[in-house]
């Protein structure tokens, strides 16, 4: 169980699974992690995977296996070899193991939140240039959306900005991909409606109902670097 890389050519197939979480028993689908979108960023010298997922993604103490989410989840990456069919992992880390001999190595995080009201999810990278990688992320409690952060990365995983927290609400769609117009910007859209809620709407004596109107398109620009 975990994220895996595939390559295909004409002749052949490789894989690699960089990134390992722990099972929760036969007949399971628990999953402990969230791959971003795009989920691999390709680097001059090697392959970087960003994802969601727990600190200590083959920790097998029941209570962290109870629900989908057990802990709050942190940005993470991985970079490995080009060459699939090597498994070489090139980002330094401690190595980890579980009882059943699953491995983790050059796992390495970015955030660092321990409880349920701040998880990290809805990860997207943008490749802004050779050497520069943007990242964004939500942060979520089990249900509620609480703030955005963005930051920049290098091609080994590195920050070359810490973590910055976007003073406005910016909540996108879970599988769209952001646009880069400028090695400095990047792009993004959602969709938005006003709601109109009424007590008792329709006749009913209890209750809340609610109504989209004025939807729209929203477009995000967010911009990197001294030029803004």
């Amino acid at each position: 169980r975990g994220i895996s890389i595939h390559r295909f050519t004409a002749s052949s197939s490789s894989r690699v699974v960089p990134y390992r979480m722990k099972t929760c028993g036969r007949n399971c689908n628990n999953v402990y992690s969230e791959l971003a979108h795009p989920g691999v960023v390709e680097a001059s010298d090697g392959l970087v995977l960003f994802f969601a997922g727990e600190r200590e993604p083959l920790d097998e103490d029941p209570s962290l296996v109870a629900s989908v989410l057990n802990v709050g989840r942190n940005v993470g990456f991985v970079k490995v070899g080009k060459d699939l069919t090597e498994k070489q992992v090139l980002s330094p880390g401690e190595t980890e193991v579980d009882s059943k001999g699953n491995m983790n190595q050059g796992i390495n995080w970015l955030t660092n939140f321990t409880d349920l009201e701040t998880s990290a999810s809805r990860v997207k990278t943008a490749r802004l240039e050779a050497g520069k990688t943007f990242l964004y992320w939500e942060v979520w409690s089990r249900s509620v959306y609480q703030y955005t952060q963005v930051m920049v990365v290098d091609d080994t995983g590195m920050p070359l900005t810490a973590p910055f927290i976007v003073p406005s609400v910016v909540a996108l769609s879970y599988s769209d991909d952001m646009l880069v117009t400028r090695p400095d910007q990047v792009v993004a859209y959602a969709g938005t409606c006003d709601q109109k809620c009424e007590i008792g709407a329709g006749g009913r004596k209890v209750g809340v109902e609610c109504q989209s109107e004025n939807c729209h398109l929203v477009r995000y620009v967010f911009c990197v670097g001294s030029h803004c």
